[in-house]
Formats: C-alpha cells, structure tokens, sequence
C-alpha cells in the first residue's frame, strides 16, 4: 500500500533557539515527513537565513517558509496558511518549542483515522532544565534526567483517562483540548474549516477547535502512552490581553443558543486581507 503524505507544520515567532532543537529532534525521527512547513508570525529574527542554513544538506524531504506580516499574534491564521500550502493527506501540528522523541512522527501515522485527531502530552522542563537539554542529548534521545520521574508517571495516568473520556465523555475531551502537539487528515481539519481567525491574542483558538471538532462527529483521543515530547520552558506570552478569551466566551454562547457551529473565518476565507508569502528552502 503507498504511504500517504505526511505534512509537518510548526509556527513560530522569533525563538530560534527553541526551533532548532525542534529541528534536530525532526532530523533524528525514525519516520520522516514528506516535508516540514515552518509558518511565521512575522518574526524579527532572520528566519530564512536561519532555515537555509540548518537544512542546506537535507535532501531527505521538503522545507518550506510560510512568512505573514506581524500584525498581532495571529497563531490562528499562521496554523491555517500551514495547513493550506500542505501537501500531505496526514497533518501534523507542534508547537516549535517542542523537542519530538525519536518514534514520534511514526506513532502519530500508525494512529491516523479519518474523523479522529490524535494528541500527545507533554513533559515539561524547568527554565534551568531546558537551559541544559543539548543537541547531543536530544540526538541521542538521553534526557531522561531532565523531567521528573512524577511528571512522567502523571502523564502516563492521564492517558488513561483520556481513553476513557473519549469512550464515555467525549465532550469533556474535546473541552480539554490543547493544540501543543496533535495530528489529523487535512480533510478533517478543512471539515472543520481550521482555526477561527477571529482570534487574535494569546489562547482559547485551541478550546474553540476542540469544541467544534465534537460538534462536527470528530473524537478526540490521546494516541501516545509513554512517548512524549518535551516542552522547552519559555517566558509565556502576554496575557494580560483578554481579548481571546473574552471572544471565546461570547461566540460559545451565541452557538449553544444557535446550534451553529460553523465559523465564518477559517481556512476556507481568511479574516484579514494581507497576503503571505511562500519560500521553498529545500
């Protein structure tokens, strides 16, 4: 049987840093995408330089560079020109301060479904931890002794559960749902119509896709017992902008009352106008 397609998309903002161990956790997977999609929210680093640069031997599958103006933190619309420019039928979305452990990539593929989006928990370092974590240790995925012992365990647990809310309770799943590291057919995600693109400010685009998913008859399941990947620790982004949440709350009352799940801005037509730009790297 042909492989299907697989699309690995990230977006960032700046924090190259952080990108790169993504990258070399990318480069070291024992099932590699079909290509890898970097979708930036108007970053001030140089991001192309940076991504010609780290992938200037890599001929194994296709990078590219999807660059939008910085207008607001628009994580929304960044994960929405990934999606659109992809060529794989299998869609995987991860945040870029992630470090993936080596069966990651291949977990998610033996996991596919139509009408399932399969997730991942974290284990996440201490802002000393993370400083320590290298690009040795994540080749040779030895970093064991950087995460607690009880966090590892805690997450193993709630694996647990989360297979069981999504037999019994797949609403309070679906109102769970993080988008750090998830995976779906394009199809679906199209279905869904992505993200809302109304959401401009830090948090909720996630609880929002979530919600809709189980409204559209697509479960949410955690497909990954004991592979976890890393979150690197960064400072969090500013909250003190509401404005998300408080959209969040407003629109989800109008649909409980309205039956209506559909939004009008997604994928299919964008909020704003600005157009971005496409750059194959490799």
């Amino acid at each position: 049987m042909k492989k299907e397609k697989i699309s690995l998309i990230t977006c960032t903002y700046n924090r190259l840093d952080k990108l790169e161990k993504l990258i070399k956790s990318l480069k070291n997977q024992s099932l590699l995408p079909d290509e890898f999609i970097v979708s930036d929210d108007g970053s001030k680093e140089d991001i192309e330089f940076f991504l010609k640069n780290i992938f200037k031997n890599e001929n194994r599958f296709k990078v590219k560079l999807i660059k939008q103006s910085d207008l607001g933190f628009r994580l929304a619309r960044a994960r929405n020109n990934g999606v659109r420019e992809a060529i794989g039928e299998l869609i995987i979305l991860i945040d870029s301060d992630i470090v993936m452990p080596k069966k990651f990539i291949e977990i998610f593929y033996k996991k596919r479904q139509k009408n399932v989006i399969n997730l991942s928990r974290a284990l996440r370092l201490t802002p000393e931890n993370t400083k320590l974590l290298t690009c040795k240790e994540i080749e040779e995925e030895n970093y064991s002794h950087l995460y607690s012992k009880k966090s590892y365990y805690y997450n193993i647990e709630r694996y647990y559960k989360n297979k069981l809310y999504s037999i019994f309770a797949p609403k309070k799943q679906a109102e769970k749902f993080r988008a750090m590291a998830f995976s779906l057919y394009k199809e679906d995600y199209i279905k869904l119509n992505g993200f809302d693109e109304n959401f401009i400010g830090w948090g909720a685009e996630d609880l929002d896709f979530g919600r809709r998913a189980y409204y559209k008859g697509i479960k949410i399941v955690n497909s990954h017992k004991n592979n976890f990947q890393i979150h690197q620790w960064h400072e969090e982004s500013d909250k003190n902008d509401d404005y998300s949440l408080k959209y969040f709350r407003k629109i989800w009352e109008e649909r409980e009352k309205s039956k209506n799940y559909d939004i009008e801005y997604g994928i299919l037509k964008s909020y704003q106008n600005d157009k971005y730009e496409v750059i194959e790297i490799c």
